[in-house]
């Protein structure tokens, strides 16, 4: 059983209440040693238990949509990198999201990759939806 680490937003450093959630997804599986967390403030660590915490600081941008089934897809899509990003990958996002998720998905361009709009419209266009 993997935990997916969730995206924390917080601006000078992690509250409290983050912590204690991030801590709550730890205990809950016992497995992972410790869970590196996404968050727009500071890099750090906190040790529950046995277990670390760690924040790890990325821009604001990439947050954007952060604890959204858009933001799930579009950490997928930067996981994947722009060589395993293939038209079926795009087609299964587009089945497995609600027509309006996919459509923002889609428009988010300044949360997406510059590669990764590219690939948007190579399928739109495959599919016929625009003229190349």
């Amino acid at each position: 059983m993997n935990v997916t680490p969730i995206a924390v937003d917080c601006h000078i450093r992690p509250t409290v209440w983050e912590i204690c959630e991030a801590g709550k997804a730890l205990l809950q599986t016992n497995l992972a040693a410790y869970s590196v967390y996404a968050t727009t403030g500071r890099t750090g660590e906190v040790k529950v238990g046995k277990s670390t915490i760690r924040f790890r600081h990325v821009a604001p941008r990439k947050m954007q949509h952060a604890g959204t089934p858009v933001g799930t897809a579009i950490a997928a899509l930067r996981y994947l990198g722009k060589e395993q990003v293939t038209p079926q990958v795009i087609a299964a996002l587009e089945q497995a999201l609600t027509k309006e998720d996919f459509q923002t998905l889609r428009q988010a361009t300044t949360a997406l990759p510059g590669w990764a709009i590219d690939k948007f419209y190579e399928y739109e266009v495959r599919l016929g939806r625009r003229v190349p």
